[in-house]
């Protein structure tokens, strides 16, 4: 008897090590109040980059689809004034969301989220170039 299909190996799920789900999540809280404490293209880009990454890891959260209706909305108002600004209720809204992508980072395998996290640069790159 054949197989219908080749044979593809599972990649081994790597769990990550507690220091670094704390370093990751300080990174984007600290990715949050930058934004919204000096928003600018740098700060807003950051923030873009570090949800994508967890986007492309698998992350199914309320929390992520929150920052990025945020991001979307910070993103729309500067498309029709070339000025980075969050509003107050977008500053909740990201805070909040920092709170649930914690959880949701704790349960994405190492490699996995390393993966996806190459894989977010180079398209942000990819972006970035044909801008």
């Amino acid at each position: 008897m054949t197989r219908a299909k080749p044979y593809k190996p599972r990649l081994a799920k790597q769990p990550m090590m507690r220091t670094t789900v704390d370093d990751l999540a300080l990174e984007l809280r600290l990715g949050v109040e930058a934004l919204i404490g000096a928003p600018s293209a740098e700060t807003y880009n950051q923030l873009v980059l570090m949800t994508a990454t967890l986007d492309n890891a698998g992350a199914k959260s309320e929390s992520l689809t929150a920052a990025q209706a945020a991001l979307t909305s910070i993103c729309n108002r500067f498309d029709a004034d070339p000025v980075v600004t969050v509003t107050a209720e977008e500053a909740e809204s990201l805070r909040a969301a920092a709170d649930g992508l914690d959880r949701a980072l704790a349960k994405i395998p190492h490699n996995v989220f390393r993966a996806a996290q190459v894989l977010a640069r180079r398209s942000f790159a990819a972006a970035q170039a044909r801008a």
